[in-house]
């Protein structure tokens, strides 16, 4: 999964979407008001753009771990 990730695309672009995502809720309650259905859609925008950075964060952490765990088994 990493190799599927690390594309020039996605590199250059994909730090857009948690950015349009609010964006796009922000433009949604604008435009309907607040009702239950567009609350519900806004709640829907954003919850994919902080599933993707949660997920950013963990793949960094989990790659640090990684390369601490090899430097330790180097040294040792």
């Amino acid at each position: 999964m990493h190799g599927l990730l690390k594309t020039r695309f996605a590199d250059r672009w994909l730090w857009l979407c948690p950015a349009l995502g609010v964006v796009l809720a922000a433009v949604v309650l604008m435009l309907f008001g607040l009702s239950f259905w567009s609350a519900l859609l806004a709640a829907l925008l954003l919850v994919c753009p902080a599933m993707l950075l949660w997920g950013a964060i963990e793949v960094m952490l989990d790659e640090r771990r990684e390369r601490a765990a090899r430097k330790k088994n180097t040294n040792a």
